[in-house]
């Protein structure tokens, strides 16, 4: 081990040396990557590959991408650098495009597989004006045409004998007991809102569709909300609590990657689909044999116009309610809801339930000035407040009508004297707080420093000759012979040194 001077390196000169070992030019050159570490290169001309597997990014046009194949490619083609979309490197498989599942066969195979060979190639049209037969919802045909599904009675009770009816079971899923006793929603259930206009919640928590928006979902972060906005009706998505990453999803592996840059040079193989026929839809349902049937969704089936007839009664006569008998119930729901509800719910006459006695003759009874009459000062939390009405006459305070008198020369009872004292103990110990007797005082604190007005300049100054000063080297001491006028083993490890506008550095190598 011995001492050297060693130059420093400049920030806003060239670097030389090594990096890790490596010669700084080499490390300029890219070439410090070595062989099997690929190079990404952003620029406008073709660059030379430095290895197989190189990704070159073409700046002059659209950042298209090109892969090298093996070192020293320098042409685009001809084996050299390929295009990513073309010279793919990974194998597409039907999984990751999100259809793992799919079966690779044609479109007659698929039928079969698909279990649809029984499958009449019919319309909507044909379907809907055939004839209905087997169960609905498990009951027969028969018995739903000839209202009998629920009874021999089911629907033949007029409008006024169903509303002047006992009403039992379930409101929307809440028990009729529930609902004449007022708890149906409760103090913390939260409710379900589905109207145009905004609501009040009566819960935080509770949930409003928009039915004037799309059904557009929203949130009551408090009860009594009435608005859209923070802290009231938020927005279902605004709302969210959680950033989630592709991960979450079940995304980590997938690049972020554009869907154009995705698909070039995909092929059906690449899916795992290489017997799936590359026809359009309409080609494809003649292949199927489906020439006939309608693409129409489910809703869109059912809610067509069922013509033909259902269990060999005539749609018409089932949809007159005629195929029951005469005497079938033929009121519509608007007629029953608008009639007037006489009888019981759940065994309490309607007039009770309306007068609001349902609950008992002391429910929610009382008049509002009977409630104010019976309100204390406790019911509202104020207990411990005194009865008494403070007023200021003539400068004097008076509690009811008594004058309180006040001695002007105390204050809260102690006298000035006493205050001020208080006072100045107060900021005395504020500003001394823990400091020792000797430093109690402006003057004791001049002498601490030597009464030195320069106290920082003495002190700086005094600092500056604790170091030796940077050295001016000659050309002995940096040019490798044996002489020295600046010896580095006389030298403290530190020591800084001038020669040439370079700073040197004594160091023990």
């Amino acid at each position: 081990m011995a001492k050297v001077w060693k130059k420093l390196q400049r920030a806003d000169g060239d670097f030389t040396g090594t990096i890790a070992g490596t010669a700084a030019g080499t490390v300029k050159d890219k070439a410090v990557l070595g062989a099997g570490k690929p190079t990404t290169f952003k620029q406008n001309g073709v660059p030379t590959a430095l290895n197989a597997g190189d990704i070159w990014y073409d700046t002059d046009d659209n950042n298209k991408v090109y892969r090298a194949t093996a070192t020293g490619d320098d042409q685009i083609g001809g084996g050299e650098w390929i295009e990513v979309s073309t010279g793919k490197i990974h194998t597409y498989t039907k999984t990751d495009v999100g259809l793992p599942n799919v079966a690779n066969e044609s479109p007659a195979t698929l039928k079969s597989t698909m279990a649809l060979n029984n499958v009449e190639n019919k319309s909507q049209a044909t379907i809907l004006s055939g004839n209905l037969t087997g169960t609905v919802d498990g009951t027969a045909v028969g018995t739903v045409k000839s209202g009998a599904a629920s009874g021999a009675t089911a629907n033949q009770d007029t409008t006024a004998t169903i509303l002047g009816g006992n009403l039992t079971g379930t409101v929307d899923g809440t028990a009729v007991g529930t609902v004449k006793a007022g708890a149906a929603k409760g103090a913390t259930a939260p409710v379900t809102f589905r109207q145009t206009s905004v609501p009040t919640s009566l819960n935080i928590g509770d949930t409003w569709f928009d039915t004037d928006d799309s059904n557009k979902q929203y949130r009551a972060a408090a009860a009594g909300a009435d608005q859209i906005t923070s802290g009231e009706w938020e927005s279902v998505v605004q709302g969210k609590i959680h950033t989630y990453a592709k991960g979450d999803v079940g995304l980590g592996s997938v690049e972020n990657i554009t869907s154009a840059v995705m698909r070039e040079g995909v092929t059906a193989t690449h899916v795992g689909l290489p017997n799936v026929a590359n026809e359009s839809p309409a080609t494809l349902k003649t292949t199927m044999a489906l020439n006939n049937v309608e693409n129409k969704s489910q809703a869109t089936i059912l809610g067509g116009n069922l013509t033909g007839t259902v269990g060999g009664t005539a749609v018409a006569t089932v949809k007159s309610g005629a195929a029951a008998g005469a005497t079938a119930n033929q009121d519509t729901t608007a007629t029953i809801l608008g009639g007037n509800l006489t009888g019981t719910v759940d065994g309490t006459a309607v007039a009770t339930v309306k007068s609001g006695a349902a609950l008992g003759t002391s429910s929610n009874q009382d008049s509002t000035s009977a409630i104010r009459a019976g309100t204390t000062k406790a019911n509202v939390g104020l207990s411990k407040v005194v009865d008494q009405a403070i007023t200021v006459a003539s400068g004097k305070l008076k509690l009811d009508n008594v004058a309180q008198t006040m001695d002007a020369d105390t204050i809260d009872g102690d006298s000035k004297a006493t205050v001020k004292a208080a006072a100045v103990s107060t900021a005395e110990t504020n500003i001394i707080g823990g400091a020792p007797g000797a430093l109690q005082t402006l003057d004791a604190l001049a002498a601490a420093l030597g009464d030195d007005a320069s106290f920082a300049s003495t002190t700086t100054t005094a600092l500056a000759t604790k170091g030796k000063a940077p050295m001016t080297l000659t050309a002995e001491d940096v040019d490798g012979d044996s002489t020295y006028d600046n010896n580095p083993a006389s030298e403290a490890i530190g020591q800084i040194g001038v020669y040439g506008g370079e700073s040197y550095a004594v160091v023990d190598v």
